[in-house]
């Protein structure tokens, strides 16, 4: 999975989901949640994408709302290709 350090630019949507569910769980550190939150959402979106339950467009459009970098949207892309064709 593609893995990122430093702070992160997120969608504001996205960023807000996060920092809500911080205070549900009594989370404090906003970047360790913020890492998180995105890890499992691509995590769910590769599942479904290899499931077909999602298009490859929506895994795009999640990745451009992670504000993932185009060289890890590409990598995330190239294994979420070879996790659906096997």
């Amino acid at each position: 999975m593609v893995s990122r350090s430093g702070p992160m630019t997120l969608n504001p949507t996205v960023t807000y989901a996060a920092s809500r569910y911080a205070r549900l769980v009594g989370l404090e550190d906003r970047e360790e949640v913020l890492r998180e939150v995105r890890t499992r959402l691509l995590q769910l979106a590769l599942d479904a994408h290899a499931k077909e339950e999602i298009s490859k467009g929506r895994l795009v459009e999640l990745c451009d709302k992670l504000g993932m970098s185009p060289k890890e949207k590409t990598e995330l892309l190239e294994e979420a290709d070879a996790s659906r064709a096997a």
